[in-house]
């Protein structure tokens, strides 16, 4: 299961959702493993700048996610990834790998 949390420093869960330039990317594998990556977006790439779908653009780095991760989340951003069968989820946790082991994400 691939899982972007917002974060704008690589550590910590923000809520600046649909603007936000950096995300952590987990890969939670079924043999518990877990592996990540922190990205930073370009202007281009940020969620409020796409057109269409995730889906629609293979090269992006959150194509292909699973579960969308973060503090607040605005009603367009919510719509949006749940047409494209992402479950979202909203956390008042700051730490992110805490948010990870909390929200009990069913494998897919």
């Amino acid at each position: 299961m691939k899982v972007a949390v917002t974060s704008e420093n690589g550590r910590t869960i923000c809520g600046h959702n649909g603007e936000c330039p950096g995300f952590i990317i987990y890969q939670l594998n079924n043999d518990q493993s877990v592996k990540f990556n922190y990205v930073q977006l370009n202007e281009s790439q940020a969620l409020i700048n796409l057109k269409g779908t995730l889906a629609s653009y293979p090269e992006h780095p959150l194509h292909g996610i699973d579960a969308f991760v973060t503090q607040r989340l605005e009603e367009w951003l919510r719509r949006r990834l749940r047409s494209e069968n992402i479950e979202v989820l909203q956390t008042d946790e700051t730490d992110a790998l805490n948010a990870i082991n909390l929200l009990h994400l069913s494998f897919k």
